[in-house]
């Protein structure tokens, strides 16, 4: 008699995972307990993944927002991409958004201001919060992948960010607080904090989204803002 899956008990799983993937990283990671932080017992994770590495393949999915059930269950990963090329190819595809493209290649300030980069950043590192920390915890066990993150990524768009307040400064539009590279990191730094990680602090985790998000850019703009410009930008 072939098993009945249950999508509930599929989800279950699936979010006990992505918990343990984000919190311990992958090698650390047993199936046990996500089997037991599901409420299941081990045998009925891998009805619902056959390996570890299937788990963690829709972990990450879900992570960055794929709430899709596999048609065929035990799910299998794909047998020809390792776990490693998986985690940054779902990165790179969640993160090609037109800000931070435009950042990357030099182009922002034809489109965009330093409020635009701002806001796409923020609401980019909540949407895809918990896949971004997921590959971020799991960097710690791949340097192949903390390359790739570290430098690849997130050092080519802080060094486009610095490059965009630079223009912008000697524009006289911004007023950096210091040297440009600086500054977009502690942009970048306040963005991630109460995007992402406050959601694992008991002190921050229940203040109101829209509430942060809108003091976080208002906190931005006013540390930007030239010297003798009020708020709306008036002299």
């Amino acid at each position: 008699m072939a098993r009945k899956h249950s999508i509930d008990r599929f989800n279950g799983i699936v979010e006990a995972g992505l918990r343990q993937f984000m919190n311990r990283g992958y090698h650390r990671t047993r199936v046990d307990e996500v089997a037991k932080l599901a409420g299941v017992s081990s045998g009925t994770v891998y009805n619902y993944c056959a390996t570890k590495e299937a788990l963690f393949e829709l972990c990450l999915a879900r992570g960055f927002g794929d709430r899709s059930v596999p048609e065929i269950f035990p799910h299998r990963a794909k047998p020809s991409v390792s776990v490693i090329d998986q985690a940054w190819t779902t990165f790179v595809l969640a993160s090609r958004f037109d800000a931070l493209v435009a950042v990357e290649d030099g182009s922002a300030q034809d489109t965009y201001n330093i409020d635009d980069i701002t806001r796409a950043t923020y609401d980019w590192m909540a949407q895809n919060r918990r896949g971004i920390r997921l590959i971020e915890r799991c960097a710690r066990d791949w340097p192949e992948l903390a390359s790739y993150f570290y430098v690849s990524f997130r050092r080519k768009a802080l060094s486009g960010f610095a490059k965009m307040i630079d223009g912008e400064v000697s524009a006289g539009r911004l007023s950096s607080p210091g040297p440009s590279d600086v500054t977009a990191r502690i942009i970048i730094e306040l963005c991630a904090y109460f995007a992402m990680h406050r959601h694992g602090d008991m002190d921050s985790e229940n203040m109101d989204d829209e509430v942060v998000r809108s003091s976080v850019l208002a906190f931005v703009r006013a540390a930007l803002r030239p010297a003798g410009v009020n708020a709306i930008g008036h002299q």
